[in-house]
Parts: C-alpha cells; sequence; structure tokens
C-alpha cells in the first residue's frame, strides 16, 4: 500500500458539515441582512399557513414577539402562540410584517393591508383574509426565498435577546414536508 507523505497510514476523515440550527426570526431585522418587502410577505404567508394549518383553522392564542420566533434551514418557521395573549392572530401576523417592513420600500398597497388591519375599525379581521389580500403581493418560491433570508441571517449579528428556541414546537407535521 502507498502512503500518503502528509497522512501517513490514516486517511483524511471527512469533516461533517456544520450543523444547521433555527435562528431567531429577528436576525432579519439586522441592517446587513437584505430582506425586501417580498421576503417579508412570504414569512408572513408561511407563518399564516402553518399556524392555521394551511388555512384549515384559525387557532386561539396571540403570536409572540419576533425574538421568539425561529427560522430553520429549509424554510420552516417554528413559533409557540401564546394562549393568553390579547392580540388576535391577524394583528400579530401584521405586527410582524410592520416589523419586517421597517426601514425598507414597500409598494403603498402593502403599506394599506397594515393599516386596514391594524385600525380601530379593521376592514381585514381574519387570517384567512390577510392571506387572500397578501397572496395578490406575493411571489413565486416562498420556501426557497425563505431559505435564502435563513442563509443571510445566519452570518449576520444577532441584535435579539436570547430566545430558548427549544421551547418552540414545531406548527407543521414533519411527515408531510
Amino acid at each position: 500500500s502507498q502512503r500518503s507523505p502528509v497522512l501517513g497510514d490514516k486517511a483524511a476523515a471527512p469533516k461533517a458539515p456544520p450543523q444547521a440550527v433555527a435562528l431567531p426570526l429577528s436576525r432579519l431585522l439586522s441592517p446587513e441582512v437584505a430582506c425586501d418587502w417580498h421576503g417579508a410577505v412570504a414569512v408572513v404567508q408561511q407563518l399564516a399557513e402553518q399556524v392555521t394549518h394551511g388555512g384549515r383553522e384559525e387557532p386561539a392564542g396571540s403570536l409572540p414577539d419576533i425574538h421568539r420566533i425561529a427560522i430553520e434551514p429549509n424554510g420552516e418557521l417554528r413559533v409557540r402562540l401564546d394562549p393568553r395573549g390579547r392580540d388576535p392572530l391577524v394583528r400579530g401576523l401584521v405586527n410582524l410584517l410592520s416589523r419586517l417592513l421597517t426601514n425598507r420600500d414597500s409598494p403603498a398597497a402593502v403599506r394599506l393591508i397594515v393599516s386596514q388591519v391594524m385600525s380601530d375599525l379593521p376592514t381585514i379581521q381574519t387570517v384567512e383574509q390577510l392571506v387572500r389580500e397578501l397572496a395578490r403581493w406575493e411571489r413565486p418560491y416562498r420556501i426557497q426565498k425563505i431559505v435564502a433570508l435563513y442563509e443571510r441571517a445566519r452570518n449576520a449579528p444577532d441584535i435579539s435577546p436570547t430566545p430558548d428556541l427549544s421551547e418552540i414546537d414545531r406548527l407543521t407535521d414533519p411527515s408531510t414536508i
């Protein structure tokens, strides 16, 4: 058998790729992460789809702060709704959209959707109505867009308090992935 002059008798062990982990969604707020308005719409649409199980049900509970929502390498989002929360889910989703749009250009119609939910007399009152309105502005390839956001956020500084992402329940059934 021939010996490698550098390795001797031992073959180089292949290095395992670094383990990809869920990140706090608040990483998308970093100025170093390019998250445009259609990325923000994709995140909110994905989260709405997951928490309502594809629109089949609107669960009770409020959406927590953006620091308590996780983005995974495969584009899924994880969150645990607050059962004691006071804000309707639709309002929480729009608050999230508003946070993701802060200091970013977005169409007036998308900002109007935010206003329609947040007003004292909202004209958009359910997650189903919100999803339908945002669908007009969503671009194709949602999951790929969220995966790309994850990749950009992975290398950005974490500006959030340290969340315990292990507490957050997965909202989708892993067998359906």
